[in-house]
């Protein structure tokens, strides 16, 4: 994994991004907000890790509480009127969007980073982090009128060959 740069992973993220808001969620639209602000430290989202013997891919989509809930209600094709989903509903959900957007990331850079195995996703609320070393792209994105965040981190293990 360590042979493809971050700007790369982020590339084949964001193009996985679109095509996962459009063809998956049925949402009309897919724009650039505004890249490497930083995550907000109150988000809910989910993440999953691409893993190598070497290093490890986190892909993963955060917002606030009601643009998450808008993302599993897209995903679960519920109506604005129809009944929501409750919390572990939209954990769910959330996590099953972060799995198939991962895994299509994985697909695509198959050729380059073989060997990559997906982990599994996680929910999760408040401060993300991956310690010292992480390199991070964090994307805010428009997704159909529903704010999200991209965050894609490459983590390398410094303990390799050791």
């Amino acid at each position: 994994m360590t042979n493809v740069d971050i700007e790369t992973w982020t590339d084949v993220a964001l193009e996985c991004t679109r095509e996962l808001a459009v063809d998956l969620l049925g949402l009309d639209g897919f724009e650039i907000v505004c890249r490497n602000r930083g995550l907000r430290p109150s988000v809910q989202g989910a993440f999953l890790p691409l893993i190598r013997d070497d290093s490890s891919l986190h892909v993963g989509i955060f917002s606030d509480a009601d643009a998450i809930r808008r993302l599993a209600c897209a995903l679960l094709q519920v109506e604005e009127q129809d009944e929501e989903p409750d919390g572990s509903e939209v954990a769910d959900a959330v996590g099953e969007i972060t799995n198939v957007l991962a895994g299509a990331v994985k697909t695509r850079l198959e050729d380059a980073a073989p060997d990559t195995e997906l982990g599994l996703p996680l929910f999760t609320g408040g401060a993300v982090s991956f310690g010292h070393g992480a390199r991070a792209s964090i994307i805010d994105l428009d997704l159909g009128g529903i704010p999200v965040t991209l965050l894609v981190a490459l983590v390398v293990r410094d303990d390799v060959g050791s």
